[in-house]
């Protein structure tokens, strides 16, 4: 698969850069350098893969956190030393980026070897049967992935054939702050992999989905306790983090984090369907409506409508998705989906109703620097005491209690 990304880059991905992409005057070759190193940073986040994956599968999760971490504190220093000394800015963090996917790589590689040895064997000595399984199930995941990956990219390379690169670095900047937003939640959904993979190898689907339902529930409760408040100061934001703010960037921003938090409410399915090996017909539907977006964006674009429309477009998919899930574990699964849409589905709504109405009522455009840093402390709270009211059963209201106690105690 690592190779096949280079093959395609090399071939069909350069025709686009030369032929089609939209690049400033004298920068071409900038972003033809950039694009061959994104291409072995590619590669390496591949072939790393694997390794992670076994991490994951024996809940290694203090490692990868310990890695994670490394090399963060890495490309921050690299990243700084970047902004006071380099000549060519773009280049130098294109190869920083490269560096900083090269040494994690190595990092999982190396612990992986020394601690499962066993494990890390090459061998084609196997029944046929295995292959024909893994490549399968490598297939379809692939889909998912082109999926995932070709609803972004498709969407900058869209926004760059209609509009330029202004709007794409008004794109670019909402997916940076998504991101940085969803690593709150991302981790605990990457931690329920091997335990609902587990309790359903173990014919123990009940518990499997009871999982689903729960990680899905707290997937969008630890997001939207860090999204609510930067979406309602996202200007404010803005204007501290980029020295000039591209025109666009806050709404490109609110609209991706909004889809990132609408995309929780089954953050617990993907394992779980995974967990069943039968992931064919749930990729190709899921993806597949996706990447529907891209076509319909496409028509509103040529219809004269304008960059923003394509944030919309995906926001409402992502709405939909959400309960496309529900249908397809109960249509091709059999799963009991009333449990799942009880204790999440219904409970995020009882969380997203009041924060919509502060979101409508409240507008904090014309605060001072100090009002916005109090209104940032009030909105959290708030977000807090919203979850806590109106999103935890009386159950996880006592075990909070009982945590807080023993918390105070020590």
């Amino acid at each position: 698969f690592a190779f096949t990304i280079i093959l395609i880059g090399l071939t069909i991905g350069e025709y686009y850069v030369y032929n089609i992409l939209q690049v400033d005057e004298g920068k071409f070759y900038d972003a033809l350098f950039i694009y061959h190193v994104s291409i072995a940073t590619a590669f390496l986040s591949t072939v790393l893969v694997p390794y992670q994956g076994l991490l994951v599968a024996y809940e290694k999760f203090n490692i990868t956190a310990i890695f994670d971490i490394l090399s963060s504190i890495l490309k921050l220093i690299l990243i700084v030393w970047l902004v006071k000394n380099a000549s060519s800015p773009v280049r130098v963090y294109s190869i920083i980026m490269f560096v900083w996917m090269f040494l994690y790589s190595i990092s999982f590689r190396v612990y992986s070897r020394l601690h499962y040895k066993e494990i890390i064997t090459y061998s084609i000595r196997q029944p046929a049967d295995k292959y024909k399984q893994m490549l399968s199930f490598a297939v379809w995941s692939l889909v998912g992935g082109i999926g995932s990956v070709g609803k972004t990219q498709g969407t900058a390379i869209i926004l760059n054939v209609f509009f330029g690169t202004a709007v794409n670095a008004a794109y670019a900047i909402g997916g940076q702050v998504a991101n940085v937003i969803s690593m709150f939640s991302n981790s605990l959904s990457q931690a329920a992999i091997p335990q609902i993979t587990k309790s359903y190898s173990g014919n123990n689907e009940d518990r499997s989905l009871l999982i689903t339902c729960y990680i899905s529930k707290y997937t969008f409760v630890l997001m939207v306790l860090v999204a609510f408040p930067v979406i309602m100061e996202m200007d404010f934001l803005l204007s501290i983090w980029l020295k000039e703010v591209p025109e666009g960037a806050s709404a490109f921003c609110k609209l991706i984090v909004l889809e990132n938090l609408i995309w929780c409410l089954g953050a617990g399915v993907p394992a779980l369907v995974n967990a069943t090996g039968n992931i064919k017909k749930y990729q190709i539907y899921v993806y597949s409506f996706i990447l529907s977006g891209l076509p319909i964006s496409i028509i509103l674009f040529k219809m004269g409508l304008p960059a923003i429309t394509i944030a919309w477009v995906f926001v409402v998919i992502c709405l939909l998705s959400s309960f496309q899930k529900i249908y397809l574990l109960k249509k091709l699964y059999g799963f009991d989906v009333n449990q799942l849409f009880k204790i999440s589905y219904v409970r995020m709504l009882y969380i997203s109703l009041p924060l919509i109405v502060v979101y409508f009522s409240l507008s904090t455009s014309s605060f001072s620097t100090s009002m916005h840093i109090v209104s940032l402390i009030l909105l959290e709270i708030f977000v807090v005491a919203v979850v806590y009211i109106l999103g935890l059963s009386k159950s996880e209201k006592t075990m909070v209690h009982n945590l807080i106690i023993q918390k105070l105690k020590k």
